[in-house]
């Protein structure tokens, strides 16, 4: 009686250069190669631009809500006469133009709402230059500092972890910078509201 052999495939092929699975030399291009390739390159960042049209661009920021508050101010200290309120009339002439009272201050409302977001703007854009100084110094900055850059004018972000993760002598400043900066982003909104609408008997 003859047993049936069966035969199996050895699993472990040892070091036998010719089943490694790697490419050798007589298969196309080597790996060096194909990392100096188009596809395999990739330009540098630059942390930091050496030229004025970054800065320029980011002084924009800056001017906008520095040049609107400054005539938002200049007009509410100054008492400026803007419109005779007729009592026996909603319409307001504006240049020729007769509008309701109502659509008057829905207006100024989203004027005094475009300027907060421009103050906020500039709030976190001075966060975020002060972060960077940071990642680029030899202190670093916490992860939960990282997100305060974009929660500037957030009153949760005070109160989580994230926030607290700076709580020490080595990220106090930027700490203190990002708290102040909230409470002022959060004061704001109304205060802008209460310099653009209009008051009775200037």
């Amino acid at each position: 009686m003859v047993k049936d052999s069966q035969s199996y495939e050895l699993l472990d092929r040892g070091t036998d250069p010719s089943n490694t699975g790697l490419p050798n030399k007589d298969n196309g291009k080597s790996t060096a190669t194909l990392l100096s390739t188009q596809k395999a390159y990739e330009k540098p960042n630059i942390a930091l631009e050496r030229s004025i049209r970054p800065l320029l661009i980011s002084f924009l920021w800056h001017i906008l809500p520095t040049l609107a508050t400054i005539a938002l101010v200049s007009l509410s200290a100054g008492e400026v006469f803007w419109f005779d309120n007729d009592s026996s009339t909603d319409k307001v002439p504006i240049r020729g133009i007769n509008i309701s009272l109502n659509e008057l201050l829905n207006l100024l409302q989203f004027v005094a709402k475009i300027h907060e977001i421009l103050l906020v703007g500039s709030l976190a854009a001075m966060v975020m230059h002060r972060v960077r100084v940071r990642l680029l110094g030899n202190d670093g900055l916490p992860l939960g500092l990282l997100t305060g850059v974009y929660s500037v004018g957030s009153a949760e972000y005070l109160f989580s972890a994230a926030f607290r993760s700076g709580f020490n002598s080595r990220f106090w400043s930027i700490s203190l910078l990002i708290f102040v900066f909230t409470v002022l982003a959060n004061t704001f909104g109304p205060a802008s509201a209460i310099a653009l609408v209009p008051s009775l008997d200037w």
